[in-house]
């Protein structure tokens, strides 16, 4: 064929046609069916590795064998290349990006067109970016985080002297070309500071990072990156964005904007300086925020040295602070002489004001827990970060406040804030190694280890728990986690135990967190008792009926929560059940289709493709359209039928629960794409189309159909804790979604799993299609 790519096989010898095949994949020979790496070279570019894949193409470090030197070339799809929209888009970014000379600023030597894709040839910077270093630290340094901004702020000052605003500033995009050497890159959203917000009639970027006037379709300027780099900056100083919630929908997104969280709330350690700068950046009104790249820097450099002690006073600030002092040591003359009248000495008054300033400080935490127990969480979590502050490195009150705070933000949904206070607590490790405080911290560091982790606590966590000792906390704590994960019944088993503990002494407090458990709790039973009496429900009557108790569940709630969101997921489903039936029972099938069992048997063939085609890109909602409304009446057909129905609706429970998995918790790790090229990747965040995923060269939204099924598969199971009380019919729908995409093997491992721990799954067996002894 005129132009094709061959390439050898190393093992037979024989020429095989690449052309297809995507850079650095892995195909089978067709001559001996031995599979081999897919080699290429774009013009003197040799592909060396693939550094990621996004929605508009690949990285791949390469070698530019004219200069001798490594490069990162960025290559266009083949198809999007054949578009000459988006080669322009990404000549564009070319001309734009190369146009401006910064040291912290990803420099762009190059770009070609070669078999008939486009590329751009970059600087390749291998020191990571600032968002590994966010997820390896959690929390980057102050100053680190200083020293980032001003550089990041210099090289978009660069941009927008040639008229550029980036539109896509975030973690990803800035890469560190060595230990202290910042640069922002991916200029690929980039546009001209005079064309409107909307030019590219496109909302693209990270939610927590996009300026709010971006979403209302405003113009948009240089303050609009200001804003995406205080919010940047925000999320490495704190270890969490500067916006609670998880969503992509434009209008959700400007009322999160509207409130964006006080650093100072969020991260009391870091100087007012720098959280006066952070705070005013990322303010909702841009007129707010700082006017010029200058102004900026100019307060970035002074927090710096600040921080850094290399401000010195000016000589008036010096006699002001000589004209205290001054008046500090006649006060203290004073004091002394009125401690000498009083017979006490500096040490036993200076005791005696310890002693007064802590008592303080406890009837504040106390004042704090009031607040939580009534169910004033964000009232409550405000008040520890506060008391955080002032208690400093008096403990154990301030690991108190730490983990009070980290179960405020529980309750409250917040799970980004209460991992920060529980790892603030583990980071800082034992406060005490000896005497009779060392239980009591290493209890602080085990428990907050148990909260700070992604996975549910499994009930049997209990029982190495006394609960007449601080460890009844734990019960509570246990059980609030798991219930905002949606483990409503691991969390309700917590509260009962709670419940039935009974510390004394000094621990009597505890039992004030009771009240607040029955309410889980009786929550819970409602739910429970609806769910039971209506789980069978299939007749539109029932279904009928079943809405109707759900919403009078709803209505009694006491906690709210996720239980709430829970029973609005639960209503939605049953609300399109309800409607599906109605449009099927005012439907007749048509006589062409039950005239002839043959020509049954086509409409059925017909709609068994559509689904296995459905199934093949992972949208099940449409495998179970495709099939569920097909009008049949011959019995074998008619049961295959309901078994494809049945597999479907597991496919899409099993979907939705893996969406919830990634927004909760991130998956990192080796992915493999459809075209077999494996990279290391972590998948942030999914939707009912897309997955986020985080690469070394920035972030990309991939669809669902570009992970293979067996990588898809891996995920899936890495989120089944193995003592948790839904692990059974987790591991059955996963045997599902393995049978179906050909994973045979692991669907009957799955299954053997299920059905063992729940035996109903034995009956179920047959539609896995697994043959004799699936399930020994």
């Amino acid at each position: 064929m005129p132009g094709a790519l061959e390439q050898k096989c190393p093992a037979c010898g024989a020429s095989v046609d690449v052309s297809d095949a995507e850079p650095l994949g892995r195909i089978a020979c067709p001559q001996c069916g031995e599979k081999f790496r897919v080699e290429r070279a774009f013009d003197h570019f040799v592909l060396l590795e693939s550094l990621g894949v996004g929605g508009m193409g690949s990285v791949y470090k390469a070698r530019d064998t004219r200069l001798d030197r490594l490069v990162a070339l960025k290559l266009l799809r083949k198809d999007l290349s054949a578009d000459p929209n988006e080669a322009a888009r990404l000549q564009q970014e070319a001309r734009l990006t190369a146009s401006v000379n910064h040291p912290n600023v990803i420099h762009v030597y190059s770009s070609g067109t070669d078999h008939g894709q486009f590329y751009l040839v970059m600087e390749l910077v291998e020191h990571g970016s600032l968002e590994d270093l966010i997820e390896h630290e959690k929390r980057v340094s102050e100053q680190q985080t200083l020293e980032t901004g001003i550089q990041v702020a210099r090289g978009l000052q660069a941009a927008h002297e040639k008229g550029l605003i980036h539109r896509d500033v975030k973690p990803a995009n800035i890469l560190f070309a060595d230990a202290q050497t910042a640069k922002i890159g991916d200029f690929g959203l980039a546009m001209a500071a005079e064309e409107k917000g909307d030019a590219r009639g496109e909302i693209w970027g990270t939610p927590y990072y996009v300026a709010p006037e971006r979403l209302n379709n405003e113009p948009e300027d240089l303050r609009s990156d200001l804003f995406s780099l205080g919010a940047t900056m925000f999320h490495a100083a704190a270890g969490c964005p500067p916006f609670e919630g998880e969503t992509n929908s434009a209008n959700a997104l400007r009322e999160l904007k509207k409130n964006p969280l006080d650093l100072a709330v969020v991260a009391p350690d870091i100087s007012r300086p720098t959280t006066r700068i952070v705070n005013r950046m990322i303010a909702p009104d841009p007129a707010q925020r700082f006017a010029s790249y200058a102004e900026l820097i100019e307060q970035l450099e002074r927090a710096h040295r600040k921080l850094l002690g290399l401000d010195k006073p000016s000589r008036r600030l010096r006699w002001i602070l000589i004209g205290f002092a001054l008046l500090a040591g006649i006060g203290i003359y004073f004091v002394a002489n009125h401690m000498r009248l009083k017979n006490l000495s500096p040490a036993e008054l200076a005791h005696r004001a310890d002693a007064e300033a802590l008592a303080a400080l406890n009837g504040r935490y106390e004042d704090a827990r009031r607040q939580l127990v009534a169910g004033k969480y964000d009232s409550a979590r405000t008040a520890f970060a506060r008391l955080e502050i002032d208690a400093k490195d008096r403990q154990p009150l301030l690991n108190w406040a730490r983990l009070h705070r980290g179960l405020a933000a529980v309750l409250r949904g917040y799970s980004t804030q209460a991992r920060t206070a529980f790892q603030e607590i583990t980071t800082t490790g034992l406060f005490a190694k000896q005497g009779e405080d060392a239980a009591l911290a290493k209890y602080f560091v085990d428990t907050a280890r148990v909260l700070g982790a992604p996975a549910a606590v499994p009930t049997s966590a209990a029982a190495a728990l006394n609960p007449k000792t601080v460890e009844a906390f734990s019960l509570f704590l246990f059980g609030a986690k798991d219930w905002q994960q949606s483990d409503f019944a691991n969390g309700a088993a917590f509260f009962e135990q709670f419940i039935a503990a009974s510390p004394g002494g000094n621990l009597k407090w505890i039992n004030d967190y009771k009240p607040l458990a029955q309410k889980f709790l009786g929550d819970y039973r409602l739910y429970d008792e609806w769910k039971k009496k209506h789980e069978h429900d299939t007749t539109p009557a029932q279904i009928s009926a079943s809405l109707v108790a759900l919403r009078d569940v709803a209505g009694k709630l006491q906690a709210h929560g996720a239980l709430a969101e829970q029973l609005k997921s639960e209503q939605s489903k049953l609300e399109g059940q309800l409607g599906d039936q109605k449009k099927a029972g005012g439907a007749t099938a048509p006589p062409s289709a039950v005239a002839s069992s043959s020509k049954e048997k086509a409409i059925w063939d017909t709609a068994l493709a559509a689904y296995r085609k459905q199934i093949g890109v992972y949208n099940f909602a449409g495998a179970l359209a495709a099939i569920e409304k097909t009008p049949v009446t011959e019995a074998a057909l008619k049961e295959q039928q309901t078994i494809a129905t049945k597999k479907a609706r597991w496919l899409i429970e099993w979907k939705q629960k893996l969406i919830v998995d990634l927004n909760r918790a991130a998956f990192s790790g080796t992915i493999t794409d459809i075209g077999g090229v494996e990279y290391k990747a972590t998948i942030t965040a999914a939707n009912e189309t897309r997955v986020v995923t985080k690469l070394q060269y920035g972030v990309a939204e991939l669809e669902w159909n570009k992970l293979s099924p067996k990588t898809l598969l891996a995920i899936s199971n890495s989120f089944i804790a193995p003592g948790a009380a839904d692990a059974a019919d987790r591991r059955w729908r996963a045997a599902i979604f393995a049978s179906e995409t050909g994973q045979t093997e692991a669907a009957r491992q799955l299954a053997e799993a299920a059905a063992k721990a729940k035996p109903e799954y034995r009956d179920q067996v047959r539609v896995l299609n697994l043959g004799a002894g699936a399930t020994r």
